[in-house]
């Protein structure tokens, strides 16, 4: 029997995590959509109530002195380089919360502002409701130029909760408002029970005019969540409701558990036209939050469900706790009628939460979202929250166009993180949302929280692996003298390779910048750098290289550790025995380190898992994989200060 080993990366199905950023500070910061534009951009949109937000190398100015939140907008590069940055705000909370683009790369937020003004650039408008919220809706250039922003003020609140735009600039908003009536443009909207909330829906040209103005809604809290367009010019509408009944066109929707919220799927054509909709609900809170659609006609639509159970058509989805728990759902509906194809769900004993969802070229289905139980089971695979304190981590799920499930991936820590949006574009998935963590881990990036307690922003990518712009060979450090160590290390190539940036610290988590070291932008011949730490006086030191492209983008790799009686500790080490069958993983650090490995077969299909401590002197194991049948297998092992994924295969 022979095991060869081969590190494959941080691999999923062929996908791995390509770049992860973060934003924030003091206090907390929220991201609430991520969308592409045609180049392949991503943009996303939240809020920020640190003093100052900086942003690449953009400083966003908070312009309330009290704690309250701005609106801010941020673009990447697909590489996740940052382009700019930008925000709107005043003296009270302010906040984005969907994101859209059009042919032309001109990007379109709305949100809702209780500021007595909302500044942009050098601009502002007037809300004349005082404390109450209105909508707004911007437009920003390519470049982060302010265009237009225009707003929606009734005597209370209005709010913007999701965009879409077509090619031509066109945008459709919805999200919901309390105030008794709303002007848009020549439709007057009478709330159905004034001081309550109803759903709100409105066509807003590209240059900002108001078109039209649709509202739905009864004595409870109804609220439009997310939009989408289709083809021939319509677009549709997820939103849900808590009244008795909901009138929609000539349809009178009735609520299953009045008090409790049902979710609704509607179709429109360009001129506000009602084609369709639908209701789906049962005893419990069940919500859809977010709504995509295929390039085949087809509605996509994900959400929870508190109830036993859910019906599509024919299809009944059983929570797993039917305790009134929510369970995640995500469902495929024909776009001309609302029949559905398929629905799926997930869930265990606590709360599992979709909030967004969207498909690529071929079909194939992306949705996010959250999840709060000890163990959710995806496909054929299971993954451990990390902590089974009832906390939320992120969870990311892929479909084919029949609703099989393709591949999973999880993140997060000891806090509540969340999950909230989904794009895709060239063969890249990316999403948003915000941690509240020490630190979040996306593969080989880790993002460090602005303070315990935050919440922090974080953007990511994850697509099919690419070539190393650097290929690093090894880093080494060697105790010189007794306050100084050299540090060592090598690369075969490099492409576009700006500098290196060499970190150090003294417990593992807390990293200082120690040196920026030029790297040799492009080679194809072996390069060997050096560095001396002349400040090395601590018992037990951590060193972290990172490397950083030409375009911002940044790859870090694992940290070594070095003690003072010269022993270099390396980050990992696994190799076969002479005894068949049996794997040898070692993994010296010189503090305790609790780590997760498990052993997946080439369907993702979880073979074996363990749970291991490793310290200073127990810093091996042995795997017994005589059990698995010859094949290939992934292992992969997880700490909080490295992530590795290894092939195995058994022959």
């Amino acid at each position: 029997m022979v095991l060869l080993i081969l590190s494959t990366g941080n691999l999923c199905s062929g996908q791995t995590w390509l770049w992860a950023k973060k934003s924030g500070g003091f206090p907390n910061e929220e991201s609430r959509c991520v969308v592409n534009d045609p180049s392949g951009n991503v943009i996303i949109t939240g809020s920020f109530r640190t003093p100052i937000l900086s942003v690449g190398a953009t400083n966003l100015i908070n312009r309330s002195t009290t704690g309250t939140s701005d609106a801010l907008v941020i673009k990447y590069n697909q590489n996740g380089a940052i382009l700019w940055a930008t925000s709107l705000g005043g003296t009270a909370n302010d906040a984005g919360r969907s994101v859209a683009t059009d042919a032309a790369g001109n990007i379109y937020v709305t949100g809702y502002y209780r500021s007595s003004a909302l500044k942009f650039a050098n601009d502002s408008i007037p809300n004349t409701s005082n404390t109450f919220a209105d909508m707004f809706v911007a437009k920003l250039s390519p470049a982060g130029a302010f265009l237009w922003v225009r707003h929606l003020n009734g005597t209370v609140n209005e709010f913007g909760n999701g965009i879409a735009t077509n090619a031509a600039g066109i945008s459709y908003v919805t999200g919901y408002y309390s105030s008794d009536t709303l002007i848009v443009n020549n439709d007057t909207l009478l709330n159905h029970a004034p001081g309550a909330l109803d759903i709100l829906l409105v066509k807003i040209d590209s240059q900002g005019n108001f078109i039209w103005g649709r509202t739905y809604g009864g004595p409870g809290s109804d609220q439009g969540q997310s939009v989408v367009n289709l083809t021939g010019e319509r677009f549709g509408l997820t939103a849900y409701y808590n009244s008795d009944t909901l009138m929609m066109g000539n349809n009178t929707l009735l609520n299953l558990a009045p008090g409790f919220d049902d979710f609704i799927t509607a179709v429109y054509d360009s001129s506000g036209t009602l084609q369709w909709t639908k209701t789906f609900g049962s005893v419990s809170d069940d919500r859809a939050y977010g709504i995509g659609a295929d390039n085949f006609g087809n509605l996509l639509l994900a959400g929870r469900y508190g109830s036993p159970t859910l019906q599509f058509d024919t299809i009944t989805l059983q929570n797993f706790n039917p305790n009134f728990t929510a369970d995640f759902f995500a469902v495929k509906m024909n776009a001309n009628n609302g029949h559905c194809a398929w629905a799926r769900s997930l869930g265990d004993s606590l709360d599992e939460i979709g909030e967004g969802i969207c498909a690529d070229l071929n079909g194939k289905i992306y949705a996010i979202g959250r999840f709060s139980s000890n163990r959710l089971s995806i496909g054929n695979r299971s993954f451990n929250n990390y902590v089974n304190l009832g906390t939320s981590d992120i969870f990311l799920t892929a479909f084919d166009s029949t609703g099989t499930s393709l591949w999973s991936v999880t993140a997060g820590k000891s806090a509540n993180d969340y999950g909230m949006s989904v794009a895709t574009m060239n063969n890249r998935i990316y999403i948003t949302g915000y941690f509240r963590d020490t630190s979040i881990t996306f593969g080989n990036f880790n993002l460090i929280n602005g303070g315990a307690g935050n919440q922090d922003i974080f953007t990511a990518a994850l697509g099919p692996p690419s070539p190393l712009p650097v290929e690093l060979i090894q880093f080494n450090g060697y105790k010189k003298d007794t306050h100084s160590i050299l540090l060592n290390w090598s690369t075969a190539s490099e492409l576009n390779n700006d500098h290196f940036i060499l970190e150090k610290s003294s417990n593992g988590t807390a990293f200082e910048i120690i040196s920026i070291i030029p790297g040799k932008n492009n080679s194809n011949f072996f390069s060997e750098y050096n560095f001396i730490d002349e400040n090395a006086i601590e018992q037990t030191l951590f060193y972290r290289l990172s490397q950083v492209d030409l375009d911002g983008s940044i790859k870090t790799y694992d940290p070594i550790f070095i003690e003072n009686n010269n022993k270099r500790f390396g980050p990992f080490l696994l190799s076969s025995t002479t005894q068949e069958g049996k794997l040898m993983i070692h993994y010296q650090t010189p503090i305790q380190e609790f780590a997760s490995i498990n052993v997946m077969d080439h369907s993702g299909r979880n073979c074996l898992s363990m749970q291991e401590n490793f310290n200073s002197t127990s810093n091996q194991i042995s795997i017994d994989l005589n059990h698995l049948d010859n094949g290939i297998y992934l292992l992969s092992f997880s700490t909080p200060y490295t992530y590795r994924i290894f092939k195995i295969i058994k022959v």
